[in-house]
């Protein structure tokens, strides 16, 4: 893989993750695919207009969003990310609950429309 190509995936995944961090909407409907299928920290699945009123609304609140297990998969049209994201619910530190969730994006789902 080119390192410029997995620089500016890694670059499209940090925008990602600080949409997701700050409930960015606008940046959020700019980054994700159309045909997004999202796999919530409780195993819900939403789809991209779900996932955005969820932000919208405050449903999802975040007090950290951190990334493992990144795996970039480049094929000749398009690249497949995926990883792991360890979350942080805003709502856990009220409740003295800090035990973090976990996000998985599916390694098949499309969930940037910005591609490159």
């Amino acid at each position: 893989m080119s390192d410029n190509l997995q620089s500016q995936i890694i670059e499209l995944e940090e925008r990602l993750r600080q949409a997701m961090l700050y409930s960015n909407v606008a940046e959020l409907d700019a980054l994700i695919a159309p045909e997004l299928l999202f796999t919530s920290h409780l195993g819900q699945i939403f789809s991209k207009q779900e996932d955005l009123d969820a932000h919208r609304s405050g449903k999802f609140k975040f007090t950290e969003i951190t990334p493992s297990n990144r795996k970039i998969q480049l094929n000749d049209e398009f690249t497949v990310v995926s990883v792991l994201m360890h979350i942080l619910p805003s709502h856990s530190r009220n409740r003295h609950h800090d035990s973090p969730s976990t996000i998985h994006h599916s390694p098949f789902t499309p969930y940037v429309k910005c591609l490159i």
